[in-house]
């Protein structure tokens, strides 16, 4: 990663990669929710860095399928275009994202730099 960091949140609940319509929409609606609350940047002209931890529950981290990065991923770019934030994806120079199991509660952590 490079750059000064733009922008850093964290989103508590169940990620939810899959499921019916209703629910990918509930989540999606989440997503957007939380990081308009969090008064984003508006990061439209830049270069970006963005990195994305999720904490995933043990028991669904380990099953075999439905835990792809990809997938974790794409509905929180999608986000980030929706709710304004960027203007499209292909500002994104650099993405990281790992997957981290947890006990606990499920989680996501945004972090964005500026990518010169």
């Amino acid at each position: 990663m490079k750059g000064v960091q733009l922008f850093k949140t964290q989103i508590p609940g169940e990620v939810c990669t899959n499921g019916n319509k209703e629910v990918i929409s509930r989540w999606r609606m989440t997503l957007d929710t939380i990081l308009i609350s969090t008064s984003p940047p508006l990061l439209q002209t830049r270069r970006i860095s963005v990195q994305i931890k999720f904490w995933l529950s043990e028991k669904r981290l380990y099953k075999l399928s439905g835990n792809d990065l990809d997938n974790l991923s794409k509905p929180i770019l999608d986000s980030m275009k929706r709710i304004g934030m960027i203007y499209d994806d292909d500002q994104i120079y650099h993405l990281e994202a790992t997957k981290y199991p947890t006990k606990g509660f499920e989680e996501i952590e945004i972090i964005i730099r500026d990518w010169n």
